[in-house]
């Protein structure tokens, strides 16, 4: 069994692990990056594939980041061209306005009821970065708002890693953010 270990930096990212000895980057791959993205509404400029564009870039006004348009119950998904065992979530907030992912829910399925949002809850983010997916598997990876007040749903970057080697334990959700609280949903492996 790994260790845990509770890591933060100074530029408001906490990262919350659990890996083995001999963890190293590249033991994982960002699949995101071979996926596709949809959302239920598109602010102008906001196209959802932003979100997956490989730049981390946090400046809205350098286009590339994904917005939906104000609405009750926003939602944006990721389709990855297979069912993968997600190791990690990393998300990068905008640099502004960066309230707006409180209260939103990652979801980890295999199902597009009610637009891949009924799939099961990998962590609500409250305010705080760190939350084990327990390496949740799906082929959706779904960011969702439940609640009917009316919001945008903004990511300037999501990257969803796969653990390549097969004993290999690491689960983690990094948000960029000032954040304080995660409620975290657990799910048998």
């Amino acid at each position: 069994m790994g260790s845990s270990r509770l890591i933060c930096s100074f530029i408001g990212v906490v990262v919350l692990l659990w890996m083995s000895p001999g963890f190293s980057a590249a033991d994982h791959v960002n699949v995101a990056l071979r996926g596709t993205a949809i959302q239920s509404t598109t602010y102008p400029n906001g196209l959802a594939e932003h979100a997956i564009d490989g730049n981390s870039d946090p400046q809205w006004e350098h286009n590339s980041c994904s917005s939906t348009a104000s609405q009750a119950k926003p939602w944006w998904r990721l389709e990855l061209p297979g069912v993968y065992r997600v190791s990690a979530i990393q998300v990068t907030n905008r640099n502004a306005a960066r309230e707006r992912l409180n209260s939103l829910e990652i979801l980890i399925g295999n199902s597009l009821a009610n637009n891949g949002n009924d799939n099961p809850r990998c962590a609500i983010i409250n305010d705080n970065p760190g939350c084990l997916c327990w390496g949740m598997e799906g082929r959706f990876i779904n960011f969702y708002r439940s609640s009917d007040e009316a919001s945008y749903l903004q990511l300037c970057e999501v990257k969803v890693y796969e653990a390549l080697q097969e004993n290999l334990e690491f689960h983690f959700i990094e948000i960029s953010g000032p954040f304080r609280h995660i409620d975290q949903g657990f799910h048998d492996p």
